[in-house]
């Protein structure tokens, strides 16, 4: 329906050059993911995360009588710090590792207003409008028009989006260059569902966030990491050469010293159903 529209082409070429998408890989399935899960980390995020969470309550959308759906939750990186303003969580992961973090996570802090779901976005049915909030983070799953106008179907007063809005070039795609491929993540980029968003009538808000990341690792565990992204989308047994110039190329005294600049865009939205008063807070 939405196909022909310049900015969805556009988000779709964008997407395309995604080093998994670029690869063959199959990035909504439950197979890719869960080779993330056991190490996912969300670290780097922690005070941009603060941030956003923050700006959602000032503006009044958590609140103790809301419920909210979050869509790709991993291991409740959104879900466990704003469970607290909220009536209830329902953390839906397509991965059944990322599913058990959540669960032994509550089960340790005594948190009982989270519930776990464990089901993919494109299969996902349920009666509509049943949620006061739908909710989606850094999950690419959820990266692509009909993904992004699927939330309205359960969203009773909100939909909220966040993604990546970075532009630089990491250590990861200069690898990648070396490899001789030119990967890019900008398909990630809050601007293409902003666009689209307006394009189809909706009256959505962004708003960017940055924070300045640090971090210090041994040149081996930096290898292994890249190593280990790498096979997720790579047959890895005649890379690890490359990986390893590229890496000691950024260290010193056998240390990575990394500083990167996170941006994130927050996409807040009104469900076409709730009519003009989009913008509405509380």
């Amino acid at each position: 329906m939405y196909t022909d529209l310049p900015i969805c082409k556009e988000w779709l070429e964008a997407r395309r050059r995604h080093p998994a998408v670029s690869e063959g890989c199959d990035i909504n399935s439950a197979e890719y993911w869960e080779q993330c899960s056991a190490n996912y980390s969300s670290e780097r995020y922690d005070l941009i995360k603060e941030q956003i969470i923050d700006h959602l309550l000032n503006t009044g959308l958590l609140n103790k009588d809301r419920t909210l759906l979050d869509v790709g939750s991993g291991p409740g990186t959104f879900a466990l710090p704003m469970c607290q303003y909220l009536k209830k969580i329902t953390c839906m992961d397509i991965t059944p590792g990322m599913i058990s973090r959540i669960r032994e996570i509550c089960e340790r802090g005594s948190i009982h207003n989270i519930d776990t779901l464990q089901s993919d976005w494109l299969h996902y049915e349920q009666d509509v409008r049943s949620y006061d909030i739908v909710f989606s983070a850094l999950c690419p799953a959820m990266n692509d028009p009909s993904s992004i106008l699927k939330m309205e179907k359960y969203a009773e007063e909100y939909c909220v989006y966040v993604s990546s809005i970075n532009k630089e070039r990491t250590m990861h795609l200069e690898i990648c260059d070396k490899l001789g491929k030119d990967f890019s993540f900008e398909g990630y980029n809050t601007e293409y569902p902003f666009k689209f968003l307006k394009d189809v009538g909706r009256k959505p808000l962004l708003k960017i966030f940055s924070e300045r990341f640090e971090s210090k690792m041994s040149v081996e565990k930096v290898i292994e990491s890249e190593i280990e992204a790498l096979r997720r989308y790579k047959d890895i047994s005649e890379l690890r050469s490359t990986v390893e110039k590229v890496v000691l190329s950024h260290a010193t005294g056998g240390v990575v010293n990394t500083v990167s600049d996170i941006n994130m865009g927050l996409l807040i939205w009104r469900p076409l159903q709730n009519g003009a008063d989009q913008n509405r807070k509380g």
